[in-house]
Parts: C-alpha cells; structure tokens; sequence
C-alpha cells in the first residue's frame, strides 16, 4: 500500500509541475462565466475533472491519467450505490505529450505497466474512499486493498461483483464470497 502511496504523491508532484508549464492558461473563477469563453472545450473539460480523497490524498483525475468505473449495488436490483470500483488509465492527453514522448519505448512501457496497477475504491456511492491494487485476471477485474489486503473484490464479464473478507480466514483462502453486488461500467 505504501508503494500506491508514494507512487500518487509523485503523480501529483507531476501534475503539478504540469499545470505550472500551462499556467499561462485564464483561470476560471465558478460563476464568472465572462472570464472565459464558452467555446473554450479545455477549460470546460478542467473544471470537469473528477476529484477524489483516497486514503486522505485529493487524486484529481486528470493528473495522474483517467478513472475508469464500476458501479456496484446490492445484487440483484444493483439500484442503491454502495459501493464504487475504479482503475486509473493514462490519458490520451498524457501520451500526446511532448513529456511522454521523450521518454523511451522501455520506460513508456514501464510508466503504463505501472499505473495500470493502480486501482480504488469509493464508499456510499461518494468520492471518498481507499487505493487498491488493480489487475485484470483473464476477462475478470479484480481490486485488493485494507491492512495486508485483507478485502478483494472481483467483477466478472457479466457484471456481478464478488466481495472476500479475508480477515477471518485460514490461510488466505476461501471458496464463497462473503457478498454479491450488480455491477455497471460507468
């Protein structure tokens, strides 16, 4: 967990140096539509950017790449939001960049290996809640997190969701899932 840590803080680091490298960009003020033109899609598409608190760490989305989601409800209605899973993906943006094209093939690849284990979880159908390890096992997405990775959840290709407290265990292992949710890409 220390490392999805440490990994999000330099993301950050990052992002920040990129919006100093923009900062000549018109600052949008919420409610002074006047400051900048309607026609400017950048600035709509900034002030768009989904902004979460994971493990008490503001992750805004275009920062560090884009969230992908699922949306998981008690199975089987799957209507009330209890809970939310999400990867993150680098951005089409990012790989436009002239930063990520001066990076060579093996750390391009190195770059993108790595987020691409970064995962999340959001409780209460909210933008609060924990970094997870992600991984795609065959045509199932699967996210571990908690103390040791005691929590794993995994969605099948049909949308349901399986959740294993593995807290109570013996040795790790257990053959039902402890919950059932209805999961939908967002």
């Amino acid at each position: 967990m220390k490392e999805i840590k440490l990994m999000v803080i330099f993301l950050l680091a990052f992002g920040l140096y990129a919006c100093e490298l923009v900062s000549e960009r018109p600052i949008v003020i919420p409610g002074k539509a006047d400051i900048t033109p309607a026609s400017d899609i950048t600035e709509q598409k900034i002030q768009s950017e989904r902004k979460l608190i994971l493990d008490g760490e503001e992750v805004i989305e275009n920062d560090v790449g884009e969230f992908v989601t699922w949306k998981c409800g008690k199975y089987p209605s799957g209507e009330r939001i209890l809970v939310e899973f999400g990867k993150i993906i680098i951005s089409d943006d990012y790989i436009k960049s002239e930063e990520y094209k001066k990076l060579d093939k093996s750390k391009q690849e190195e770059f993108g290996q790595f987020i691409n284990k970064f995962g999340f979880v959001l409780y209460e159908g909210g933008d609060v809640g924990d970094f997870a390890l992600y991984e795609s096992r065959g045509l199932n997405h699967r996210w571990d997190w908690g103390p040791d990775s005691v929590y794993s959840f995994i969605i099948k290709p049909n949308g349901i969701g399986l959740f294993y407290d593995f807290s109570n265990s013996k040795n790790g292992v257990k053959e039902k899932a402890d919950d059932v949710y209805k999961c939908v890409r967002r």
